[in-house]
C-alpha cells in the first residue's frame, strides 16, 4: 500500500488520473451517502494498492456525521485544528461556520487540480506548472 500523495508524486498520465479520481469520488459518495463528511480529504488519506490498482478513503478521525445521524453533536472545538489546511475549504478556516459535504468537494477539486498540474492553487497568484505529461 501507498498513498496517492506518492503515487502523484511519480507523475502520472491523464487517462490514469482520471480513472484514480473516479474512484476517489465513489469513496467520498459512498460517505456523503451514509451521512458522513469526512473534512480531511488529501492524498496522504488516500490509500492506493499497485496490486489491485485499488484505492481507499482513510483517516475518517475527524469525520463529521450529518444531523440526521449523530446522536450528539461531533464537532472540532476552537482548539482542535486540522491537521493540515493545505486542501481545507474557507469555511473550516473559519470559526464558527458549518462545515459540510461541500468541504470534501472542494478539497476533491483541489485534489484533481494537483494530479494534473503537480500543485495545490492558493489565492490569487499561484504558481502555474508548465510541464507536459
Amino acid at each position: 500500500m501507498t498513498t496517492a500523495f506518492e503515487l502523484f508524486g511519480g507523475g502520472i498520465s491523464s487517462a490514469k488520473a482520471l480513472s484514480i479520481f473516479s474512484q476517489i469520488m465513489d469513496g467520498v459518495e459512498a460517505a456523503h451517502l451514509q451521512g458522513v463528511v469526512h473534512r480531511d480529504l488529501k492524498p496522504e488519506n488516500i490509500l492506493y494498492d499497485r496490486r489491485t490498482d485499488r484505492l481507499a478513503i482513510a483517516d475518517f478521525g475527524i469525520a463529521h456525521l450529518t444531523e440526521e445521524l449523530a446522536a450528539t453533536a461531533v464537532e472540532t472545538t476552537p482548539s482542535q485544528r486540522l491537521a493540515n489546511f493545505l486542501y481545507a475549504a474557507p469555511e473550516q478556516r473559519t470559526r464558527n461556520q458549518p462545515v459540510t459535504a461541500r468541504a470534501d468537494i472542494y478539497a476533491l477539486g483541489l485534489i484533481l487540480n494537483e494530479m494534473f498540474t503537480g500543485l495545490v492553487p492558493h489565492g490569487t497568484y499561484y504558481r502555474v506548472n508548465r510541464r507536459r505529461r
